[in-house]
């Protein structure tokens, strides 16, 4: 037992180290910021996209727990998403990202999103179209049940007025 506390207290200061570097981090990021640099820094814990259930989401957090990038890093290694704390993206390399899974890490990871098995146009010669040419319709079933799902109190109503619009 006391092993298993010790370990739970090297994770909490651990988490509580990172805490910190994240904060001046975030600092040093909003001194950086002018017209050829932007900060940007979200919780992404805190975003939710749509209403779920929580039984759900617990069972889901349960399989997705180790949750692997397909891609390799440059060392072949898997990145696992959840350890990942800093991405950084540039306008030069358009296939690559930079990761760190840690604000203590020194230098960034860097993995190639290029499909290596095919040849990829370059980023300027691919021409962007429209999914749709206008906006999809949902069927009368689907916003009844939307409906009853804002009149019960199952989806919050912070998001009623993103689903009334839809309908």
């Amino acid at each position: 037992m006391n092993l298993l506390l010790q370990k739970l207290k090297e994770k909490y200061d651990r988490h509580l180290k990172e805490k910190d570097l994240s904060r001046k981090e975030k600092h040093n990021d909003r001194l950086n910021i002018d017209e050829t640099h932007i900060c940007a820094a979200f919780d992404l814990q805190a975003v939710m996209q749509c209403p779920s259930d929580v039984s759900r989401e617990i069972g889901l957090q349960l399989k997705c727990d180790n949750c692997v990038c397909t891609s390799e890093n440059e060392n072949k290694g898997n990145v696992t998403w959840s350890d990942i704390k800093i991405l950084k993206f540039t306008k030069e390399d358009t296939f690559l990202f930079y990761y760190k899974t840690s604000y203590s890490q020194n230098e960034f990871n860097k993995v190639n999103m290029r499909n290596k098995r095919k040849k990829m146009s370059a980023i300027r010669d691919i021409a962007m179209t429209k999914a749709y040419s206008q906006r999809l319709v949902l069927s009368e079933r689907k916003k009844t049940d939307l409906r009853s799902l804002i009149e019960h109190n199952l989806i919050p109503h912070y998001y009623a007025d993103f689903y009334n619009n839809i309908m």
